[in-house]
């Protein structure tokens, strides 16, 4: 009798083990991965009256830079709806601008100094998605992002960093049980100080990871 119920166990145990590798997502897991894309991000400045009254923004600073990113992150996909969460981190060069003012009295643009956009920006995400093929996953995403910046104006140098909105979208591709591949596109909606509305645009990037089971 023992042996069995011996017998009934272990067979059970292979048969769940079976069940299971037949039921899991070839993306289920945690994983840690590297990529390369574009960081398209723009800077409004501040609004400033005109001698006549009207009112005129001084400048929209456009900073267009190659970045990389590092990501770790899990996820799982049940009944082919998947979720997960992720840290990601973007580094790229940082970027220098020259911002130009409006007289008030001459209604001229001037030199007002510069504006040092940060190329360090971290992330922090929530996904959400659907399996549309076995090792295929669409996803939205939503989470905050950090950044930073550095303006220079009548010899005057402040730094001013908050943390900003993310929506995204992108998909993800399992080549195996262990490597992925992906694209993605976020939107940051920036931060505002003083008037002008910092690190406000998109990234997009792509993505090869490594997932452990």
């Amino acid at each position: 009798m023992k042996k069995i119920i011996l017998c009934a166990a272990v067979c059970a145990m292979v048969f769940s083990t079976e069940v299971y590798a037949q039921q899991s997502h070839p993306l289920d897991g945690v994983y840690f991965g590297l990529g390369v894309g574009g960081n398209f991000f723009k800077t409004s400045d501040e609004v400033t009256p005109r001698r006549d009254g009207t009112e005129v923004r001084d400048g929209n600073y456009n900073a267009n830079r190659f970045m990389g990113s590092v990501v770790i992150g899990g996820g799982k996909v049940i009944n082919k709806i998947y979720g997960g969460f992720e840290a990601l981190f973007d580094i790229m060069k940082n970027k220098k601008i020259e911002m130009y003012t409006i007289n008030p009295a001459s209604g001229d643009s001037q030199l007002a100094g510069d504006l040092q956009m940060k190329g360090f920006i971290p992330q922090g995400n929530i996904k959400v998605g659907y399996s549309i093929q076995d090792n295929i996953v669409a996803y939205g995403k939503l989470g905050c992002a950090w950044s930073k910046v550095q303006k220079t104006q009548n010899s005057e140098t402040k730094s001013k960093s908050k943390v900003s909105f993310v929506l995204g979208v992108g998909t993800e591709m399992a080549l195996n049980n262990n490597f992925s591949t992906g694209l993605e596109a976020d939107y940051n909606f920036g931060f505002k100080a003083d008037g002008t509305t910092y690190n406000r645009g998109i990234n997009v990037r792509a993505l090869m990871k490594y997932n452990i089971k």
